[in-house]
């Protein structure tokens, strides 16, 4: 067995909290799927376990269709197991995430998304693969063993082939997988800083200059003593018009706990005309005198701070690398949460009491 995953195979826009709890699986079974999911199959087949995939290469992909990559997700691992001419030796089960488990059923429908999938509404399988808000590809030898996981869609296409090459050993038996976390009290920590910080003075872990703008375009947002994304973009960069899309996603979820504003140097009449023709469901403001921008050197655009509550810069960076889980983690730290250390950040849900 061949271990380790080539750097250029996996998907930087994976969580790290969450890559450091999946790998923790890797050599090892993956953990079985708990009984309350809901399967979404196709007629006249039953919900699969792994073992059912003993000698085939298995593709476990979670999701969600909250978010732009969740959405793409199984689509896109689909296609690279059709890419194949060998697909009788590859097996694709899509395991949707609790966060908009409700609304599941009708996008596969729509998409037509033939595998099958699991539908977690509790958290209680997620937890155990550690997996969170992004999507994760999680490649399984014909043996039933983790070989790889976090792989970009080149990676997943690399991982398939490496495995679909190796030869079945139906006595080989893999060790089953116990998590290596115990519980205890801790409390949560930030986010560590991004490594691509844009072009600009990188002030992670640093206090964030003062707000400042010269108009708002949108109803004022309060920043004070709250927990903000601050985006620094313009009409006529075109990836700061292709990220509002995710940050009105990020900002739906989000609502009151989190304030999002996107701030130009460009003209008030110019941000409202564009604003007629492009939704933007978070505050604008513009201010000509960049001092928000200048401040930190911002050279290049679009960049957004992510800043808690004591006004220290937690990440920095491109805004469509700027994820949910990233935002949660300051959100906890920030509230000095407190939260059980064991594997998986999603609470399960609690029974009502019986009346």
């Amino acid at each position: 067995m061949v271990l380790g995953t080539p750097k250029e195979w996996l998907d930087p826009r994976l969580d790290l909290i969450d890559r450091e709890a999946i790998e923790e699986m890797i050599t090892f079974a993956v953990p079985p799927i708990a009984n309350d999911v809901e399967w979404v199959l196709i007629e006249d087949t039953q919900p699969p376990v792994w073992t059912d995939f003993l000698g085939k290469v298995l593709v476990i992909q979670t999701w969600s269709n909250q978010s732009a990559s969740g959405r793409v997700a199984p689509i896109a691992a689909q296609k690279v197991v059709d890419s194949f001419e060998q697909k009788e030796k590859i097996a694709l089960v899509t395991i949707h995430t609790p966060q908009g488990a409700n609304k599941a059923k009708q996008f596969i429908s729509k998409r037509k998304i033939t595998a099958p999938t699991a539908i977690d509404t509790s958290g209680t399988t997620c937890n155990m693969l550690g997996v969170f808000y992004d999507p994760v590809s999680i490649v399984v030898d014909k043996s039933g063993a983790v070989r790889h996981i976090g792989l970009r869609t080149r990676g997943l296409s690399k991982a398939i082939e490496e495995l679909v090459g190796e030869e079945y050993n139906p006595k080989v038996i893999v060790k089953a997988f116990v998590p290596k976390a115990e519980k205890n009290e801790a409390t949560t920590p930030f986010p560590p800083h991004a490594e691509s910080f844009g072009v600009a003075t990188n002030i992670q872990g640093k206090r964030a200059p003062t707000f400042s703008v010269e108009q708002w375009i949108s109803e004022p947002v309060e920043v004070e003593n709250k927990v903000r994304v601050v985006e620094f973009w313009a009409t006529w960069c075109r990836p700061c018009v292709k990220s509002i899309p995710h940050l009105n996603e990020l900002k739906k979820h989000f609502g009151k706990k989190v304030a999002f504003v996107g701030v130009s140097s460009e003209s008030v009449e110019k941000v409202k005309s564009f604003m007629k023709k492009n939704k933007m469901n978070y505050g604008v403001a513009v201010d000509n005198g960049r001092k928000m921008q200048n401040a930190i050197n911002c050279k290049g655009i679009p960049l957004a701070m992510l800043i808690s509550s004591d006004n220290i810069v937690r990440w920095q960076g491109n805004p469509s690398r700027l994820t949910q889980s990233i935002i949660e983690q300051v959100i906890s730290a920030d509230s000095k949460e407190t939260e059980v250390a064991d594997r998986g950040r999603w609470k399960p849900k609690k029974a009502k009491p019986k009346k």
